[in-house]
């Protein structure tokens, strides 16, 4: 059997964001079947797939469901797991919209993820032959569609996954960078460039989403800026040395997105940089 769902996203270092039902709303999105079950699953469920065999499990920590058969990845320590897609389409019920662009998101800015050559990974694992079972493949827009056209076209979760894929976009580095761009599209905003880099005396910057032909850009500080101080302190010198060379810069924290009178400000500070939104 292989890991599957939650499990194997964790696995493979992609987010799984829970909570933030106010971003769901604000997005317009589809509330998931099964919400109220994702905390429980991230930290005390097992999931796991069969191919072939039916097997069953009277652990009630041990979830385990027919595989969809798309290839076998290798996660740490060797672990077999199902294909990144195949897991977030089992995971689909229990996540927003949102949150399954951000993974989305997250797998398509990663490097290579090892992929079974075997795609139903027959004579798995075997010593140090196991490299050679495995190719490196980069996820890309197209091969997450081409996985997707393998399972049930009608399939609710496989619906919400291929939604979620479009509105996925390049270099995005973390869940909060997906929700503020999320958020500025549904603004109607033109869109922006994601970790955009500049060069600076001090060396390269990237700015989190920005508009370089109008050097207008936004920064998310995240829980690190508040618990490690030397990276504030270094935070704070990029941001001058970036407004020196004549960007325009709006840095928020997670308040000004869930508050809805902060976050109509930052927004009115957009317009107020790139004009007028479309909507």
């Amino acid at each position: 059997m292989r890991l599957t769902s939650v499990t194997a996203l964790q696995l493979l270092g992609l987010p799984v964001p829970r909570g933030h039902a106010w971003a769901n709303s604000l997005l317009r999105g589809r509330r998931p079947p099964h919400a109220e079950l994702l905390a429980r699953h991230l930290e005390s469920v097992v999931h796991l797939s069969w191919s072939g065999a039916r097997a069953h499990s009277r652990f009630p920590e041990v979830r385990i469901r027919k595989s969809l058969d798309l290839p076998t990845v290798l996660g740490p320590w060797l672990a077999p797991l199902v294909d990144p897609v195949e897991a977030l389409v089992v995971a689909a019920d229990m996540m927003a919209g949102w949150a399954i662009t951000a993974a989305l998101d997250a797998l398509l800015s990663r490097g290579a993820v090892p992929r079974a050559v075997d795609p139903f990974h027959r004579s798995l694992l075997e010593g140090t032959r196991a490299s050679q079972r495995f190719v490196p493949v980069t996820y890309t827009p197209d091969l997450v569609r081409d996985l997707l056209e393998q399972l049930p076209p009608t399939a609710r979760a496989v619906r919400a996954v291929r939604a979620a894929l479009s509105r996925t976009a390049p270099n995005t580095w973390s869940p909060m960078e997906t929700l503020v761009r999320l958020i500025v599209v549904a603004a109607g905003f033109a869109e922006q460039e994601m970790n955009v880099e500049v060069r600076t005396p001090y060396g390269t910057r990237y700015l989190d989403l920005g508009w370089p032909e109008r050097m207008v850009a936004i920064e998310f500080n995240g829980q690190v800026h508040n618990t490690n101080h030397a990276a504030y302190k270094d935070e704070m010198h990029r941001l001058e040395v970036l407004r020196d060379l004549g960007w325009s810069l709006r840095v928020l924290v997670y308040e000004d997105l869930a508050d809805a009178r902060r976050r109509a400000a930052w927004v009115a500070w957009l317009a107020r940089s790139l004009g007028t939104p479309r909507r």
